[in-house]
């Protein structure tokens, strides 16, 4: 199990989906705002403590395979071009202890490896 930052700042980790458009067979897929995927709240270090950050990206990344391969077949875009068109984003959410009640928390956004290595 493994997190990447200590527990005593993190309040909140959203992953979100950005598809830069695709357009083809079946649909099209419009380039905007990122798709939230999903939310982890942490109120304590317990809860931070029993997160497990990498389990949960492996889940993430296979969420964003099927997504992929459902636009893949709905496009008719082959699946490693419509992988290759997909970032994830993981916005952080940092606030001291005592802190999320003030509002007095800051935001970073980075990328999580997609798609996964083979």
């Amino acid at each position: 199990m493994s997190n990447h930052f200590p527990s005593a700042v993190v309040s909140e980790l959203i992953y979100l989906i950005d598809e830069p458009g695709l357009a083809g067979g079946l649909a099209s897929l419009q380039a905007g705002e990122p798709l939230y995927l999903v939310s982890f709240q942490f109120a304590s270090d317990a809860d931070w403590a029993a997160f497990d950050q990498d389990a949960t990206e492996v889940t993430v990344a296979t969420a964003v395979t099927a997504l992929a391969t459902m636009w893949s077949a709905q496009t008719g875009a082959d699946l490693a071009t419509v992988q290759a068109s997909v970032t994830v984003s993981r916005q952080w959410t940092f606030a001291a202890p005592g802190f999320v009640t003030n509002n007095s928390s800051f935001n970073y956004t980075d990328a999580m490896t997609y798609p996964p290595a083979a």
